[in-house]
């Protein structure tokens, strides 16, 4: 077993960063930096970015603290944005799988006619108990406050289209992942009709999508890095170049490690699976507002560098990523 952690006052913690060849400009920063982020988020999150070749804790020459904050701010910024649009297509699946229910297995919650009701649903991935019990139990023990408890105490029914929004984002994914193929085909309809994966592989793709979206988010949420490391779903390679196109993916971006697993691939499914043009617009808008402090306004190619390195780098996204988002979105409309 390894040795305990001792606790460090940050004027300790001071010393610790000092160690591992990191200048401090400013210790009145620093410490402040450090009592509102945590020395583990700055420093453990971001050193990956800064490393001396061969090295594991002891960053290259001319390493400032500000680094850290600086790539810290992009990182959160970032993420709180890809955050809010994740939200959307959420909440775009949460309707879609709700109104399909409604629409083939009717509204009662209760009865010989209830929507849930074992024998609608196939058992794929053996998802079909789990999630049944708990879309029953959220109708049952639903929490106070609620839409649901609302409906319970003053409807005679709580139609899909109010529990599904009480129930958790996997809810919701495998309630689509138990329906019957065809009514499966209802939703997919609406994700892969600009897409040149074969309809053999959609179901999977949007499966482990969502899934893969549903990872980040809660990453995101928690303000956790490292992730890649904590992602438990991921699209495969090759369904991820048939999906998106040669537009937003290649095989050398598939190569490089991008495209299956990554912040990159965040990015290239929100414009996909976002549908409404104004919350498409305000994501791209909103992507390079928080991109243009360091790229040019023009070209978007990187116009400054913290400690070496591009803001392109700092996210680990191809540096040509503005560029192929407006291609896109121009061949998006001009169909």
């Amino acid at each position: 077993m390894s040795d305990n952690i001792p606790f460090k006052s940050f004027e300790e913690q001071l010393v610790k960063i000092q160690e591992k060849n990191i200048d401090i400009i400013s210790e009145d920063f620093t410490i402040n930096s450090l009592k509102n982020h945590s020395y583990y988020t700055l420093i453990n999150g971001y050193k990956h970015l800064f490393l001396k070749p061969g090295e594991t804790d002891i960053m290259i020459d001319g390493t400032c603290f500000e680094d850290f904050s600086v790539a810290y701010y992009i990182d959160t910024n970032i993420s709180s944005l890809i955050f809010k649009y994740i939200l959307f297509i959420e909440r775009g699946l949460r309707t879609r799988v709700s109104y399909v229910v409604a629409n083939t297995f009717g509204v009662e919650n209760t009865g010989d006619n209830s929507y849930l009701k074992r024998g609608l649903y196939l058992d794929s991935r053996r998802l079909r108990g789990s999630t049944l019990r708990d879309l029953d139990d959220c109708i049952r023990n639903c929490k106070q406050g609620s839409v649901t408890y609302y409906y319970k105490e003053n409807k005679a029914n709580i139609p899909p289209w109010i529990v599904v929004n009480d129930i958790s984002f996997f809810n919701t994914i495998s309630w689509f992942e138990i329906l019957p193929y065809d009514f499966k085909q209802m939703i997919l309809t609406d994700y892969f009709n600009n897409s040149e994966l074969p309809e053999r592989g959609h179901a999977d793709f949007l499966y482990y999508s969502m899934n893969f979206l549903r990872d980040y988010r809660n990453i995101a949420a928690h303000g956790k890095r490292n992730f890649k490391e904590k992602i438990k779903h991921y699209i495969s390679p090759g369904n991820s170049l048939q999906f998106f196109g040669t537009t937003l993916l290649t095989q050398s971006d598939i190569d490089n490690g991008f495209g299956f697993k990554d912040l990159y691939t965040v990015i290239i499914l929100i414009l996909k699976y976002t549908f409404d043009e104004v919350v498409l617009s305000n994501f791209v808008q909103e992507l390079l507002v928080s991109l243009l402090p360091y790229i040019d306004s023009e070209t978007y190619e990187p116009n400054k560098l913290i400690n070496g390195k591009n803001i392109y780098q700092i996210l680990n996204i191809p540096e040509n990523t503005m560029t192929r988002i407006f291609t896109y979105i121009e061949e998006l409309y001009a169909k």
